[in-house]
């Protein structure tokens, strides 16, 4: 009977071990062809993809931008020099320009996978081998745009993140909206882009830059030629009498050179200064910040208007927040808070004090009895509100918003993003200095300068002050 019993035992045993096996090669044979993708390219090509690509070429800087947003540029190993942030993607190989890569470079990177425009076509034959696949990545409209994200997170592994990052960027633009819906048709004004003032080149009709203005809330000209760039006479630009014009910032000096011309007097923008610089990889760019950039530019074009508490939209409240760990006798708390105000989201830095401080601030001057200090960060299309709201109104509004007094906060305004925020801490002798810096412009207010410290208080007196604060 034991027998019988052991028997019965190692032939379900045997059973089990088969029916396991089977089950993990079904699991790993699932695994290994979970990403085989087939996707369909910009120029048409239907390709196929086994594996996520590891050696990733983009001559695309919309393409470049997209794949760092998803967070997948550790396999990006060549980029073009028009690509400049964020700083981690230092470490890969420039290869040219977005007009004139260079071949032997780009083959020199082994790369297995090349992101092209329809710019490089006649790239495509020359970098497509059996090792490496060829993508074309071009954009007529948002639609399209919104593609793009889709197909290059799709390639690279990161499916569902493109799309929240697309429904996050449609979610701002329906704001945007919202806010030009409440301004009167009849105010709506004419916009119009110049892409290069040398020749005055301007969008075609059927550009995703004038889909940009109408976003905007903008009314676009119509040309009635279509292409990437053309050339218009005097005529028609006075015919559209353009309320509002912009360029990219590289462009700002023969820009403003061109129109101070007697000869565009009459023209409404430039009798109304109405005439504003915005980053190249914005205006002629259609990748992730969208979003941001119709937002910016709604905000500059109807400044008078997104300013007038009638069009807000959102409730103004306070948002998530992150406390940073300040090892400092005379602070309290420190963390970064996001608010909602006057629709956008603004962030700010604020260090509560343990008791009040004489502070030094390069806005305010020497202040007495501070509690808090803090540092704001304005989104860009916040920078008109101020303007017309005044700092003094504006900065009493983010105090209460904080739960802060206004005659006890010394407050800062910066356009760098909360989230490049850098916490550092130095030691000389008795004494100890921490710096909370923000990094992410590339104008003004860089850096305060190169000079260095030496003068040092107590080899004169022999005791310390109070520990204070420069804001």
């Amino acid at each position: 009977m034991q027998s019988s019993i052991e028997k019965i035992q190692r032939y379900l045993l045997s059973v089990c071990g088969k029916l396991l096996l089977v089950f993990c090669c079904l699991l790993f044979s699932t695994a290994g062809s979970a990403y085989a993708i087939t996707v369909t390219d910009s120029g048409g090509y239907q390709l196929t993809f086994k594996n996520p690509p590891v050696r990733i070429v983009s001559l695309v800087p919309g393409v470049t931008e997209i794949i760092a947003k998803l967070k997948a540029d550790q396999a990006l190993v060549g980029i073009t020099y028009h690509t400049t942030r964020p700083a981690r993607l230092s470490r890969c190989m420039v290869v040219g320009g977005f007009m004139a890569p260079s071949l032997k470079r780009i083959k020199a990177l082994n790369p297995d996978l090349d992101f092209i425009s329809s710019m490089h076509e006649d790239l495509r034959a020359q970098l497509a081998t059996s090792k490496c696949q060829v993508v074309e990545v071009s954009t007529s409209s948002l639609a399209v745009a919104y593609s793009n994200i889709k197909l290059v997170g799709n390639i690279v592994g990161k499916k569902l993140e493109a799309v929240q990052l697309v429904e996050g960027m449609q979610r701002q633009l329906a704001l945007i909206s919202r806010k030009v819906e409440r301004i009167p048709p009849v105010q709506w004004r004419r916009v119009m882009l110049v892409m290069e003032c040398s020749d005055f080149m301007v969008p075609g009709d059927d550009s995703f830059q004038n889909e940009l203005i109408t976003a905007a809330g903008g009314i676009p000209p119509v040309w009635g030629k279509k292409g990437v760039a053309l050339n218009i006479d005097e005529e028609a630009l006075r015919a559209f009498d353009p309320q509002f014009i912009y360029a990219n910032g590289s462009c700002r000096q023969k820009v403003r050179k061109f129109f101070t011309d007697s000869v565009w007097a009459d023209v409404a923008a430039v009798k109304s200064k109405n005439i504003s610089f915005f980053p190249d990889a914005l205006t002629g760019r259609a990748a992730t910040h969208i979003d941001d950039f119709v937002a910016w530019l709604a905000a500059t074009i109807y400044a008078d208007h997104f300013s007038r508490s009638e069009n807000i939209v959102l409730r103004e409240e306070v948002g998530a927040r992150r406390e940073l760990d300040l090892k400092i006798e005379y602070v309290k708390r420190a963390e970064v808070v996001e608010t909602t105000i006057a629709d956008f989201n603004h962030k700010t830095l604020i260090v509560d004090l343990a008791e009040p401080m004489l502070v030094l601030s390069t806005l305010e001057g020497l202040r007495q009895q501070i509690t808090a200090v803090a540092n704001h960060y304005l989104p860009p299309a916040s920078w008109g509100l101020v303007h017309q709201i005044g700092e003094e109104e504006f900065e009493g509004r983010i105090a209460n918003l904080l739960e802060r007094k206004p005659e006890t906060t010394s407050m800062l305004f910066t356009g760098a993003d909360m989230d490049n925020l850098v916490q550092q801490s130095a030691s000389f002798k008795e004494m100890q200095v921490t710096a909370l810096v923000t990094a992410g412009v590339s104008s003004n207010a860089v850096r305060m300068g190169a000079e260095e410290g030496r003068y040092y208080e107590l080899e004169e007196s022999g005791t310390a002050e109070k520990p204070g604060t420069i804001n």
